[in-house]
């Protein structure tokens, strides 16, 4: 907003020293609004806001950061979203004080280059369509990832699963399956919506995917029809106790990219992960995994990855322990690790 005052009136007169003032306020607003918009690139700030009982919370997807907010704070980076940046700037003088909203800006610039946060790109992370002008060509044509929840049944019940009575807005395991027709049509869907992706990817999860392995080769076979001379690729995340080597040997000759579940060592490994009748399923994760690196040989590291829960009690002796599971089986080679 300026104000640029040119005469005197009976009922406005301006002296020369808050006319100074004015200009220079003007002016630091100004390169407020200059920072944020070479910051982002003239997009919105990508950042969910929300809040609770508790008060404001401002996550950041690039840092993986929540932070509380006050009023303020939230405040301008909600109308950051909603309009460009010197709009929301004009809007939020009319709401706040100058040298209050001043400081606001910057304490927001202050975490930007002290936190890293706000940084995300909206272009390479979708969130909704206020983060990029081509919602409709991409989902019409660069759809990249199918995931197939095949059943809801699982052999294992692990006490820290996300699918249990305790957890209240989650479902339990149950005895639901996919019919092979919905699966055929969503993968029609993904076949006909990709064609500006290199490889598209159909993937298969659970409960325990494996549990239905006749259905997942059945959609294999489909997904090479739908997508007959055209790159795609397959994945999987399982508990691994169920792999025999025609599973095993299945999943290598169609190069699928596995996650499967081990904790670490077997008395960390069985603290949690427990068969339905309570006992551990150390053992049989482990020879499904062995089954698998003895069928993709070299392609082991690339395209087999583990899956681990970090449970307390959390000390750094802890990850040495659950390091050891490589040096106690080295034919596990250098088979990457996530830890959650």
């Amino acid at each position: 907003m300026r104000i640029i005052v040119r005469y005197e009136t009976k009922n406005l007169t301006i002296s020369k020293p808050e006319l100074r003032e004015m200009q220079q306020a003007d002016s630091i607003m100004e390169n407020y609004i200059d920072y944020f918009e070479k910051k982002w690139g003239g997009l919105k700030p990508f950042v969910k806001l929300f809040q609770t009982e508790f008060g404001n919370y401002l996550y950041d997807p690039g840092t993986n950061k929540l932070l509380r907010c006050n009023d303020l704070i939230y405040a301008v980076i909600q109308q950051f979203q909603i309009t460009d940046i010197r709009n929301a700037i004009d809007y939020l003088l009319t709401a706040f004080k100058k040298d209050l909203l001043t400081e606001g800006l910057q304490e927001i610039i202050d975490a930007i280059e002290n936190e890293n946060i706000l940084l995300s790109n909206p272009k390479k992370i979708y969130f909704d369509s206020l983060h990029f002008s081509n919602l409709e060509n991409e989902i019409n044509n660069n759809l990249g990832q199918l995931i197939l929840e095949v059943t809801e049944d699982c052999n294992l019940r692990c006490s820290y699963c996300v699918y249990n009575d305790i957890i209240k807005d989650s479902r339990n395991h149950g005895s639901k399956e996919m019919e092979l027709s919905t699966a055929y049509k969503a993968i029609d869907f993904i076949g006909t919506h990709s064609s500006k992706h290199e490889v598209p990817a159909v993937t298969f999860y659970g409960g325990e995917p494996l549990l239905r392995f006749p259905f997942i080769q059945k959609c294999v076979e489909y997904s090479h029809k739908v997508f007959e001379g055209r790159e795609i690729s397959f994945a999987i995340t399982t508990n691994g106790t169920t792999i025999t080597q025609e599973i095993s040997q299945f999943l290598a000759r169609e190069d699928f990219g596995v996650t499967l579940s081990i904790d670490g060592p077997k008395d960390i490994h069985n603290d949690y992960r427990l068969f339905k009748n309570g006992t551990g399923t150390f053992e049989s994760a482990m020879r499904g995994l062995k089954s698998l690196v003895e069928a993709y040989g070299e392609k082991a590291d690339e395209q087999i990855n583990l899956s681990m829960v970090y449970t307390p009690p959390f000390s750094s002796q802890r990850l040495d322990q659950i390091a050891s599971l490589w040096k106690n089986y080295p034919w596990i080679g250098n088979i990457p690790a996530g830890i959650t």
